[in-house]
């Protein structure tokens, strides 16, 4: 027999049809805490109608941001009747109500700024807020697990989910006085400030680690020690220092060798065998996390482990991705490729910076001759022979310069990483912030 124990309620607290709240929350109807208890669609206007005249917010404005950013709209041939009826307001918030994926329903948009008179399509839904409801804080409601969870309970799913609006109208939900509302809107909104600059400052590390690649991967800028009193040359790659030589890939590699694809299943695979999936490499690093555990009769027939400084190679892939390479920066004995990824060997003499020829290929300029090489009948999957990818032609430079080039790329990466585990670990006290802030189990004012 099972003993279901009943979650306490911590004094100033009551327990109500949706959780345990305060007190001094109130549970809504949603309709109850809209303009008129409704959530209106926007107007139909034909396609050949866009492109110039009013400012108008559609479905992909609503799926690709959380705050409606004017500059990314599209425009309309409205009537100034249609201006009206249609018009949108500052704190309007559009919902999705149909989507592909589940998770697209009830994705919600706030428009917190306006600048012009804008207007919304009938592929959207509106939710205007009455005055002693913060819009802001109704939107990062939308966008609790509580109300994921009755839109995954309540959503249709024939094809397209989509959800009625009369259904999502009769969502409870728990609201605090407006004071509370106002500061937990603040907080989390704070947060988001903080998350957006993150991410572009990721974004501009991104940008500046690409530019300095680009640089000195084509000898457009040397580092100190190198080149000095040297000029430039014509080659078959363009202008390149003179100190340098043109070269065959396999000036560098020796051997590219396959691994054996073998049965994996999460659930009856060992956890400390796994075959690494085509994605493990991409844009010249390596995802150790993309692998799939092997099935236990299948770990003898496993073969080649992914090694520190080499190169992982995708040798079949869609269009888009053949020949994505990885640079290994450590010895992985619990991984093995499958017979889709090759993983080089160097000649020992040459003394080959995997890092650097992994950055090299991933260049602009490699990866358009890899996709231009591959071959196959299907449009969806493509492959290179070792042959193409060894005839490759590549600059030949001294190991030590290649060995600098590999340490400024290495500074680089790590400083975006570090933005990024920044990013991550602010993602997740969001969520937390979210989860306490928006049940009353902490309390700001």
């Amino acid at each position: 027999m099972k003993v279901v124990v009943k979650q306490q309620v911590p004094e100033g607290y009551r327990r109500t049809e949706i959780g345990v709240f305060p007190l001094d929350w109130e549970i809504f109807a949603l309709k109850d805490i809209v303009d008129n208890g409704r959530l209106p669609s926007g107007i139909y206007k034909d396609q050949a109608l866009y492109g110039n005249g009013t400012q108008i917010i559609k479905l992909g404005d609503v799926f690709r941001f959380d705050i409606f950013k004017p500059k990314f709209s599209q425009r309309v041939l409205l009537t100034e009747s249609e201006k009206k009826i249609y018009r949108v307001k500052q704190g309007d918030i559009f919902i999705a109500l149909a989507s592909v994926k589940l998770e697209g329903v009830g994705k919600v948009m706030l428009v917190k700024e306006l600048d012009e008179s804008t207007a919304f399509d009938h592929n959207v839904a509106m939710l205007r807020s009455v005055d002693w409801v913060n819009s802001s804080f109704l939107a990062y409601l939308m966008k609790s697990s509580a109300v994921r969870v009755l839109i995954g309970k309540n959503a249709t799913q024939v094809g397209t989910s989509f959800l009625k609006a009369s259904t999502i109208l009769s969502f409870p939900l728990a609201l605090p006085g407006a004071e509370e509302q106002k500061a937990i809107a603040k907080a989390l909104s704070d947060t988001d400030a903080l998350i957006a600059a993150l991410e572009n400052l990721i974004t501009k590390k991104r940008a500046i680690k690409t530019a300095t690649m680009q640089q000195l991967l084509t000898g457009k800028t040397r580092l100190p020690g190198f080149g000095e009193g040297k000029g430039y040359k014509d080659s078959e790659l363009g202008r390149i220092p003179e100190d340098w030589e043109v070269v065959p890939l396999s000036w560098y590699v020796k051997s590219l060798d396959a691994g054996v694809s073998v049965n994996s299943d999460e659930a009856s695979g060992l956890k400390n065998s796994r075959i690494l999936k085509t994605s493990c490499v991409y844009n010249g690093g390596f995802i150790p996390s993309e692998s799939k555990a092997i099935v236990p009769k299948d770990v003898g027939r496993a073969k080649r482990n992914p090694r520190k400084n080499t190169i992982l190679i995708s040798r079949m892939n869609t269009p888009d991705l053949v020949g994505e390479c990885g640079y290994v920066d450590k010895d992985y004995d619990n991984l093995f490729l499958p017979d889709r990824l090759w993983i080089t060997s160097f000649y020992e003499d040459k003394n080959v910076s995997g890092l650097w020829l992994a950055s090299l290929l991933s260049s602009s300029r490699y990866r358009k001759a890899v996709k231009d090489g591959a071959t196959g009948t299907s449009g969806s999957m493509k492959n290179i022979s070792k042959d193409f990818l060894l005839q490759l032609r590549l600059p030949k430079i001294q190991p030590a310069e290649q060995k600098e080039i590999s340490n400024v790329i290495a500074s680089l990466s790590t400083d975006i990483r570090a933005c990024e585990f920044i990013l991550q670990k602010v993602l997740s006290i969001k969520t937390a912030m979210m989860q306490q802030l928006l049940t009353g189990r902490t309390r700001l004012i």
